[in-house]
C-alpha cells in the first residue's frame, strides 16, 4: 500500500472514531475501529520525515498545523489536535536523524531539558491560574509543549519506535505490540491499585512520589480517572495492535501528492461532526 492509500484509510478509520466521539447514541465499537487510525500516521509521520525534500518545511507545516488546531481545541472545548503530537514525532526523528552522535546526543538533550523545564512552568505555574481554555490550548501548542498532547507523549514514543525499526519488519511487529501491551498493561487495575497506594501512603514523602507518577502517566497519555477501567468501554488501546497488518502491507510509496487534502480534513470533519453533535443534543423546538 502507498502511503497514500494508508492515509487515507487511516482518515476513514479516524472518521468512524469520530462519530462516535461527537455524535450521541453510537456503538463503542467504533471507537474500537478508529484505534487503528494513530498508528498509521504515527508510522507514516517517521517515513515522511525519510522522504521529504525539506524537513525543516515539514516540521513548520505540521507546527503552524498544531498552533491553528489549538484555537479550535479552545473554540470548541474539545481535546483533539494529532498535529501537535505528529509534530513532536517529526521533531525528535529529525534530532535523531543528525549525522553525528554528539549532534545527536545534544540535540535530544536539550530538547528534555527544554520540555522539562516548559512542563513545570506551565504545568505549576500557568495551568493554576484562570487563564481562557483557547489561550492556554494555544499557548501549550506553540511551546512545542509535550502536555495535553492526543494519545498523550506514548503516542509520540511510538512514532519513534515504529520510525527506528522501520526497515525490519519483524522487530517494528515486535516494537509495535510490545509497547501497545505495555501502554494497556499500565492502565490496567493492578497499575490503578498500586499508584493509588501510594499517592494515599501516610508517608507524605511516598504520597508525593505516588502523585508526581500519576502526573507522569497523564503526560504518557494515562489519566487518573480512566486507570483500570473496562477494556471494553473505555480503555480500548490494545485494538491499536490491529493495525500492524497495514504497516506492514506499506510498499514505500508516495501514491498520489495531495498532502495539504489530509491536513484540511482533519479540522473540516472534526468541526462539522460537533456541529452535527450539537443538533443532535439540542432541545426539540429550541
Amino acid at each position: 500500500m502507498t502511503s497514500f492509500s494508508l492515509k487515507v484509510l487511516a482518515c476513514i478509520f479516524m472518521l468512524i472514531d469520530h462519530v462516535a466521539e461527537f455524535v450521541p447514541g453510537m456503538p463503542v465499537q467504533m471507537h474500537w475501529i478508529g484505534r487503528l487510525a494513530a498508528p498509521i500516521f504515527l508510522f507514516l509521520v517517521g517515513w515522511s520525515c525519510e522522504f521529504t525534500h525539506d524537513r525543516t518545511r515539514y516540521l513548520r507545516r505540521l507546527y503552524v498545523a498544531g498552533v491553528c488546531m489549538a484555537i479550535v481545541q479552545g473554540v470548541l472545548g474539545i481535546s483533539n489536535n494529532v498535529f501537535t503530537s505528529l509534530f513532536q514525532v517529526a521533531l525528535i526523528v529529525s534530532l535523531l536523524s543528525r549525522e553525528e552522535a554528539h549532534e545527536r546526543a545534544r540535540g535530544i538533550a536539550a530538547y528534555l531539558l527544554y520540555e522539562t523545564v516548559l512542563t513545570l512552568v506551565l504545568w505549576y505555574a500557568i495551568a493554576p491560574l484562570d487563564v481562557p481554555d483557547v489561550v492556554l490550548r494555544v499557548a501549550v501548542a506553540a511551546t512545542g509543549s509535550i502536555l495535553g498532547l492526543e494519545g498523550g507523549f506514548f503516542y509520540v514514543m511510538l512514532g519513534v519506535a515504529l520510525w527506528a525499526a522501520r526497515d525490519r519488519k519483524i522487530l517494528l511487529s515486535a516494537v509495535f505490540v510490545g509497547l501497545v501491551v505495555l501502554f494497556s498493561l499500565a492502565m490496567s487495575s493492578y497499575s490503578a491499585r498500586v499508584l493509588f497506594a501510594l499517592s494515599r501512603h501516610r508517608n507524605p514523602i511516598v504520597a508525593a512520589v505516588g502523585d508526581q507518577m500519576f502526573m507522569l502517566l497523564d503526560i504518557l497519555g494515562i489519566p487518573r480517572f480512566a486507570m483500570g477501567r473496562s477494556i471494553w468501554t473505555l480503555n480500548y488501546q490494545w485494538m491499536m495492535a490491529f493495525a500492524l497488518p497495514f504497516l506492514l502491507a506499506y510498499n514505500r510509496r508516495r501514491g498520489p501528492g495531495i498532502k495539504w487534502f489530509f491536513y484540511a480534513f482533519y479540522p473540516v470533519h472534526i468541526v462539522a461532526l460537533y456541529g452535527l453533535g450539537q443538533l443532535a443534543t439540542m432541545p426539540v423546538g429550541a
